[in-house]
C-alpha cells in the first residue's frame, strides 16, 4: 500500500495469493495485526478476479430466415432452365433460351460479388452471414450449379424425348397405308398405320454389321411379290445378321392385327439401314426405289405420347432430385457452421 501504509496503526499487511494454473478466482488475504497483546486476529477477504483469456465452447450465429431463400432460389434456377431447354421454347426461340441461361449465370455472379464486398448489403455485420457472407457464397456456388445442371439436363431431355416428339408433330400422319404403294408418295410421313394384314417378310430380312447390327425387313401385304419394296421395318441388335429372324419392335405379327410405325429420324442410322437394304437387294434380287424406314409397332401415336410423357416425367424427377440435393447441401452448411467450436474469449 506504499509509504502511507507504514503510518497506519494497527499495522496492515497484505498478501495476494496468485491464481492456480486453471485461472481460478484470486483471493486477497488481509492480515490485520493489532498492537495490543493477544488481540491479533486474521481476516480473509475475497478480491475481484483479474480478467484473463481462456477458451469457451460457443455456437456460431445463424440466420434461419435465410434458409428458405437459399433452398428455393437455386431450385427455381434449375427448374426454369430445365423447362426452357426441354420444351418448345428452345426449339422455337433458341436465342431467348440462351439469354435466360445467361441471366441466371449473371445472378449467380452477383451473389459472389456481394460476398466479397465489405460494403455490400450482406456484410459480416448482418446475421445472414457466417464467417464472411457464407450464405452469399453458398447462393453463388449453388446458383452456378443449378444453372449448369438445369440447362444441361434439359438439353439431354430435349434430345432424347422432346425433339423427336415435336418432329413427328410437324410430319404427316398417315393411316391405312398400303405397303405396295410407292414410297415417294409418303416422303413426309411421320407416324404411319398400315393396312390390316400387313406383315414383315422374314425371308428377306438381313442385318448390316457395324459394331452393332442394323436390322431391316420389308413390310408386305399379301403373298405376291411387290413391284418395289419401299417400306422397311428397322431395329438395332434384334435380328440374325444372316437373315431369316427379325425380332425388332412388337412381337405380335398377325395378319388380323393392324400395325404401324414411326419414321426413322436419325440420318446417321439411316445410312446404315440403307446399307442393309442394299445387301438385301443384292442377296434376294429385290427392287427398291425410295426406301422408307419405320419402327414396327401396334400404335405409333401411343409411342409418340410416350415420348411426351417421358419428357414430363424427366422434368418432375429432375426437379424433385435437385430439391433433395439442395436441401442436403443446406443441411451440410448449417451443420458445419453451427457445430460448437472452441473460441478465444475473455472470462
Amino acid at each position: 500500500f506504499g509509504s502511507s501504509a507504514s503510518n497506519l496503526n494497527p499495522l496492515i499487511s497484505c498478501r495476494a495469493i496468485a491464481s492456480d494454473r486453471t485461472y481460478s478466482r484470486s483471493v486477497l488475504h488481509i492480515a490485520v495485526g493489532m498492537t495490543q497483546p493477544g488481540a491479533m486476529y486474521y481476516q480473509t477477504t475475497p478480491f475481484p478476479s483479474v480478467p484473463r483469456e481462456g477458451t469457451k465452447l460457443r455456437a456460431e450465429r445463424l440466420n434461419i430466415w435465410a434458409i428458405p431463400v437459399v433452398v428455393i432460389l437455386p431450385w427455381l434456377f434449375f427448374c426454369t432452365l430445365f423447362v426452357v431447354a426441354s420444351f418448345s421454347m428452345y426449339d422455337e426461340h433458341p436465342y431467348l433460351s440462351w439469354w435466360i441461361f445467361g441471366c441466371c449465370l449473371l445472378c449467380s455472379s452477383t451473389f459472389a460479388v456481394g460476398a466479397t464486398s465489405k460494403d455490400g448489403p450482406m456484410t459480416d455485420r448482418t446475421s445472414l452471414s457466417m464467417h464472411r457472407n457464407t450464405w452469399c457464397n453458398f447462393l453463388s456456388i449453388t446458383g452456378f450449379l443449378a444453372t449448369i445442371l438445369g440447362f444441361s439436363l434439359g438439353l439431354a431431355n430435349y434430345t432424347l424425348n422432346t425433339q423427336s416428339y415435336r418432329a413427328y408433330l410437324d410430319m404427316g400422319n398417315f393411316t391405312d397405308v398400303d405397303p405396295r404403294s410407292p414410297g415417294a408418295a409418303y416422303l413426309d410421313a411421320g407416324p404411319v398405320t398400315f393396312k390390316t394384314g400387313s406383315v414383315l417378310h422374314q425371308g428377306y430380312s438381313l442385318g448390316f454389321k457395324d459394331s452393332d447390327t442394323y436390322c431391316v425387313a420389308p413390310i408386305i401385304l399379301g403373298d405376291k411379290e411387290l413391284a418395289s419394296y419401299d417400306f422397311w421395318a428397322v431395329g438395332i441388335n434384334c435380328c440374325n445378321a444372316l437373315g431369316g429372324e427379325f425380332r425388332c419392335g412388337t412381337k405380335v405379327d398377325l395378319e388380323t392385327q393392324q400395325h404401324g410405325g414411326l419414321r426413322l429420324l436419325r440420318d446417321e442410322d439411316r445410312k446404315k439401314y440403307r446399307a442393309g437394304v442394299e445387301q438385301a437387294v443384292a442377296a434376294f434380287n429385290l427392287t427398291v426405289r425410295e426406301p422408307l424406314f419405320f419402327s414396327w409397332t401396334l400404335d405409333p401415336l401411343d409411342d409418340m405420347a410416350s415420348m411426351y410423357i417421358n419428357s414430363i416425367t424427366s422434368l418432375v424427377s429432375a426437379a424433385v432430385g435437385y430439391l433433395c440435393l439442395q436441401l442436403l447441401l443446406v443441411v451440410i452448411v448449417v451443420g458445419l457452421h453451427t457445430t460448437f467450436k472452441p473460441t478465444r474469449t475473455i472470462l
